[in-house]
C-alpha cells in the first residue's frame, strides 16, 4: 500500500506517550482537498440550489479554502494514520490528539500527534521473587474446634427456627442459647439438615467444606502476595488512559452493586456526600495498581507463551452472551480471553517454587 507520509519523527513523552511528527505530501493533500470539496458540496444547503446539487466551485467560493483544507487534512491523516502506526511498529492505546503545524494548499501538511502506547514492562526475575512466598506456605489443616464451631452454629440456627415455628418467640431478637438448649447432635438431626447419611457424614462434609474454604482463602492471599511483590519490583510508566479505563470499570461495577442492593446511585452519593469525581480520585491508586497488574500478567503471558484454548474462550463467551444478550460479542471474547490468560499465568506462577 502506497504511503503518502514522510519525515516521521517519534519523541517519547512521560506517562508512556509518544509524539509523532511528520508530513503528508502536497499531492495527496490536494487529492483529499478535491474529495473534501465534493463531500461538502453534497451536504451543502445554499439559496438557489437543491441540497446535493451545489456545484463545487460555488462551495469553494462561498466557504473559502481553509475550511475545505481542514476537512482535507482530516481525511488525509485518517487514511495515513494506520500506515504510520504499522510502519513505526507502535503499539498504541486509544485515539491520538492531532495538531496541525502547517496547512496551506500546494504545500505538504505538517502535523503532530500525541498518543499513548503500551508501556515497556521490564520484568524482574519473578520466578525467584515468588519462591519465598510459596516456600513459606505451610500445610492447610482443619482443627476439630473449627468443625465444632460450625456445628454449634448450625444447631443454633436449627433451634431458633424450631422456636419460631413453635411460637416460642416471634420477633427477630434471638435469645442467647447454651449447649443444653440446642438440638442434640444425632444421626436424625444430621439427616434433617440435608443429604447426610448420619452424624459422621455431616461432620466429614463440614470438615471438607472448611478445608476448601481455607484453601481458597490461602490461594487468594498467596496470589495477592505474588502480585504485590512483582508490582513493587516492576517500574511501569502507566498511561493515563489505562488508569481511566480501570476507574470506569470500577465505577460500573460499583453502580451495579448499588442497584442490586435496591438503591439508585444518585441517592447513594447524596447519602455519602460525595460525587463521582471525588470517588474516582479516592480510587485512583487502586486503579493504577490494577492497570499495572494487568500489564505485568500480559507481559508474562507473552514471555512464557501462555495462551488459553480457543474453544474454551468461545464456550465461555457463549455462556455470557446468553445472559447478556445486548453485549458486543467481540468485546466479550476479548474480556474472556484476558481473564482466562490471567488465570493461566497465575497458575503458572504458583507452580514455580
Amino acid at each position: 500500500m502506497k504511503k503518502h507520509y514522510s519525515n516521521i519523527k517519534i519523541n517519547k513523552l512521560p506517562l508512556s506517550q509518544v509524539e509523532i511528527l511528520g508530513e503528508i505530501s502536497a499531492d495527496f493533500l490536494e487529492e483529499k482537498f478535491n474529495t473534501a470539496l465534493k463531500k461538502i458540496a453534497l451536504r451543502a444547503e445554499l439559496p438557489g440550489f437543491r441540497k446535493g446539487h451545489v456545484p463545487p466551485h460555488v462551495v469553494l467560493q462561498r466557504m473559502g479554502e481553509m475550511q475545505i483544507l481542514e476537512e482535507a487534512a482530516e481525511l488525509a491523516l485518517e487514511e495515513e494514520y494506520s500506515k504510520i502506526i504499522e510502519g513505526e511498529k507502535l503499539r498504541i492505546i486509544g485515539q491520538p490528539e492531532v495538531s496541525i503545524k502547517k496547512l496551506a494548499r500546494g504545500n505538504p501538511l505538517e502535523f503532530g500527534m500525541t498518543v499513548a502506547v503500551v508501556p515497556e514492562v521490564d520484568l524482574p526475575g519473578y520466578k525467584k521473587l515468588i519462591k519465598n512466598i510459596l516456600k513459606d506456605a505451610g500445610p492447610i489443616t482443619v482443627e476439630q474446634t473449627e468443625i465444632d464451631a460450625v456445628l454449634f452454629e448450625v444447631r443454633e440456627k436449627a433451634t431458633h427456627k424450631m422456636m419460631h415455628d413453635n411460637g416460642t418467640f416471634t420477633d427477630e431478637k434471638h435469645p442467647p442459647l447454651e449447649e443444653k438448649d440446642l438440638e442434640p447432635l444425632t444421626d436424625e438431626f444430621a439427616k434433617k439438615l440435608g443429604n447426610f447419611s448420619n452424624l459422621e457424614d455431616l461432620k466429614k462434609k463440614v470438615g471438607e467444606n472448611l478445608q476448601k474454604e481455607k484453601e481458597m482463602k490461602a490461594k487468594e492471599k498467596r496470589r495477592l502476595s505474588i502480585l504485590d511483590m512483582i508490582v513493587t519490583e516492576t517500574p511501569i510508566d502507566v498511561p493515563v488512559i489505562l488508569i481511566e479505563s480501570e476507574l470506569d470499570k470500577m465505577m460500573a461495577q460499583f453502580e451495579d452493586d448499588i442497584a442490586r442492593a435496591g438503591m439508585t446511585f444518585d441517592d447513594y452519593i447524596k447519602n455519602i456526600g460525595k460525587d463521582k469525581t471525588q470517588m474516582r480520585a479516592e480510587w485512583r491508586e487502586t486503579a493504577l495498581k490494577k492497570a499495572k497488574v494487568q500489564l505485568i500478567l500480559t507481559k508474562i503471558a507473552e514471555e512464557e507463551k501462555i495462551v488459553p484454548d480457543t474453544n474454551d474462550i468461545l464456550n465461555e463467551s457463549e455462556k455470557i452472551l446468553m445472559v447478556h444478550k445486548d453485549a458486543d460479542p467481540l468485546r466479550v471474547r476479548v474480556y474472556v480471553a484476558m481473564m482466562m490468560t490471567n488465570e493461566k499465568v497465575l497458575e503458572f506462577l504458583e507452580r514455580h517454587e
